[in-house]
C-alpha cells in the first residue's frame, strides 16, 4: 500500500465519521508510531528475558559455581526487570528507564559471564600448563639419574674389562684340587 493511498483510506474514513481528516490522518500516524516503538520495547526486552531464563535454568539444574553465580544472578535480575516492562503498559517513560535497567542488568550478567569464564579458563589452563612443566622437569630428572646409573655401570664394566685385558690365565691341568666324594674319578680326566 502506498503513502497516497493509505492518505485516501483515511481520507474516506474521516469524512464517513464526520471528523477532520488531517486531525484522523495525525492519529492514526502516532498510533502507528507508538505501536512501533511499543513493539521495539518489547522486542529488546526479550533479549534480558532469554538471558534470564537461561541462567536461571542453569542456576536452578545446578551447572553454578560461586563465580558464576554472581554473573548469572544479574541476568535473572535483568530478565525480572525486561518482564516488568511489559506490565507498565502505557507508562512509557517507566517502560523506558526499566527497558534501560533490564538491558543493563543483562549486559553486566554476560560481561561478568564472558569475564569469570576467560579468568578462569585462562587460570586453569595456566595451572594445567604449570603442572606440564614440573611433570616433565621430574621426568627429565629421572632420565638423568638413569642414564647417569647406565654410564656408572659402564665405566664399571669398562675398568674390569681392562683388568682382564693383562690377566694371564694358568694352566690349571696339574692342578690336584678337591674333589667332592661323591664325584666320580672319570670326571673331568683327560
Amino acid at each position: 500500500m502506498s503513502p497516497g493511498q493509505l492518505r485516501r483510506n483515511v481520507w474516506r474514513r474521516a469524512s464517513k465519521s464526520g471528523r477532520d481528516p488531517l486531525e484522523r490522518y495525525e492519529q492514526e500516524v502516532a498510533a502507528l508510531r507508538d505501536s512501533s516503538f511499543r513493539l521495539f520495547r518489547n522486542a529488546l526486552a526479550n533479549v534480558p528475558i532469554f538471558f534470564a531464563v537461561v541462567s536461571g535454568f542453569l542456576i536452578f539444574s545446578g551447572d553454578v559455581t560461586p563465580t558464576t553465580l554472581v554473573p548469572m544472578s544479574l541476568s535473572v535480575v535483568g530478565g525480572a526487570f525486561g518482564i516488568s516492562t511489559y506490565l507498565v503498559g502505557d507508562q512509557t517513560v517507566l517502560a523506558r528507564r526499566l527497558l534501560v535497567a533490564a538491558l543493563v542488568f543483562a549486559a553486566m550478567g554476560l560481561a561478568g559471564m564472558i569475564l569469570v569464564r576467560a579468568v578462569i579458563g585462562y587460570g586453569v589452563a595456566a595451572v594445567e600448563v604449570a603442572n606440564i612443566l614440573k611433570l616433565w622437569a621430574q621426568a627429565t630428572m629421572a632420565i638423568q639419574t638413569l642414564y647417569g646409573l647406565v654410564q656408572f655401570a659402564l665405566g664399571v664394566i669398562e675398568a674390569q674389562i681392562t683388568r682382564l685385558r693383562d690377566v694371564t690365565i694358568p694352566n690349571m691341568s696339574g692342578y690336584t684340587s678337591y674333589r667332592h666324594p661323591m664325584v666320580p674319578d672319570s670326571v673331568g680326566v683327560h
